[in-house]
């Protein structure tokens, strides 16, 4: 009885509540860019991203979700080249956010209302 309950929960405990595998879709598309696509997942924070450090993406698409902070841990192991975040309501955005995707990123499309958000990285103010 014990041995069946631990192989039963041990399946659930692999992935966490938001870890990307299990919400959003990845691929590569005809031209051979590789993607993952996380849009209108109603994700209230960017999903965990640990599981790909080996692999580079093209784009990961965030838009339109209820994002609202960004925390200097969010892309922890993403190498991603395009990141959109637009149609989220982001309040706060750490100043290490987009650390991890120095290296990498070269195009970032976020959407934020001057009036709320809390803190912003002096590195993307416009």
């Amino acid at each position: 009885m014990y041995i069946l309950l631990f192989v039963y929960v041990l399946p659930s405990l692999s992935f966490s509540i938001n870890d990307f595998q299990t919400i959003c879709q990845a691929g590569i598309r005809q031209d051979n860019t590789n993607y993952i696509h996380c849009a209108r997942k109603q994700l209230k924070e960017i999903p965990n991203f640990t599981r790909i450090t080996n692999t580079f993406y093209d784009e990961l698409v965030l838009n339109d979700n209820q994002i609202t902070d960004i925390s200097s841990n969010a892309f922890q192991g993403l190498r991603v080249k395009r990141l959109n975040l637009s149609g989220n309501k982001i309040r706060s955005i750490s100043p290490s956010a987009f650390l991890e995707l120095s290296n990498y990123l070269e195009e970032l499309t976020i959407e934020f209302d001057p009036d709320t958000i809390h803190q912003i990285p002096d590195a993307i103010q416009v």
